[in-house]
């Protein structure tokens, strides 16, 4: 009895799976393109996504997550924008992000302004300056780091920028002396995170209201002051975009009368991709 034949790959999954997916990676990424165009998945359409993708200084595996979490037309128009790799969000984002990149900080001396955010789990804090500049971004580490890193790549995981702890609290002690002022969203937390819980800051998110009234998201403030949409379909957020956005908000709050610098209006029209 004759052996059945072992009919070769369709091409477009021969493509994903030289690329590093999985079966049933390729599968899934197959199941949602049908779902979303009513079309099976075709070998010019993949390969237009590859191609874009190979224009970016990508990692193997940051371009494999791409390849399996976003439609391929979502994925090339990103691309088209030449957004870099996000290690908070997983995905490409405008923020120039240093903790994916390697990159050193340097750090203009006392800013006069530091806007800052922190996201958990693991803990990590961003802050910018008036210019949008990234003054911070990386890990807080302190007696003991967090070696598991939840919810970050393994590529990126070397290149993350460790913040002893101590060290922070006392350039950020300095700062305070010298006179800048702190600003934040609902910082309560992020100050846990910082362990300095009685650092006078500025929480955007009260200005302007009465001790009782509830407080709006960043994502609501967002789009009412500066017409932004951010933190779209409940993905990570960014801590240096969220930084950048309580400054553009803090800014447009308090200098209605001084019209934005033009690294403001870039920092602030790049926030909304």
């Amino acid at each position: 009895m004759l052996a059945a034949a072992v009919l070769p790959l369709p091409l477009p999954q021969q493509r994903l799976l030289e690329r590093g997916l999985t079966q049933r990676e390729v599968t899934c990424v197959e199941h949602r393109h049908r779902r979303r165009t009513g079309k099976r998945l075709t070998l010019d359409e993949l390969d237009a996504t590859l191609l874009a993708l190979d224009q970016l200084s990508l990692l193997p595996e940051q371009a494999r997550h791409l390849l399996r979490s976003t439609p391929g037309v979502e994925l090339r128009r990103m691309c088209q924008t030449r957004r870099g790799w996000c290690s908070y969000r997983k995905t490409l984002c405008s923020c120039a992000s240093l903790c994916s990149s390697g990159e050193e900080v340097t750090q203009p001396r006392f800013p006069q302004v530091l806007a800052f955010d922190c996201e958990f789990q693991p803990e990590r804090f961003a802050a910018v300056d008036e210019d949008g500049r990234i003054l911070y971004d990386g890990l807080v580490v302190g007696d003991r780091e967090d070696t598991t890193l939840r919810g970050v790549l393994s590529c990126d995981k070397p290149n993350l920028q460790r913040l002893d702890v101590s060290a922070l609290q006392k350039e950020l002690l300095a700062l305070q002396s010298s006179g800048c002022t702190f600003i934040a969203h609902t910082p309560a937390r992020d100050l846990e995170v910082l362990r300095l819980p009685y650092l006078p800051v500025v929480d955007i998110a009260r200005c302007g209201l009465s001790r009782d009234a509830q407080t709006a998201s960043l994502k609501h403030m967002a789009q009412m002051h500066l017409g932004l949409k951010i933190h779209a379909g409940g993905r990570a957020h960014c801590a240096v975009q969220d930084a950048r956005v309580v400054m553009a908000i803090f800014q447009k709050l308090f200098s209605q009368d001084v019209p934005p610098s033009s690294s403001e209006r870039r920092n602030v029209s790049e926030m909304a991709h």
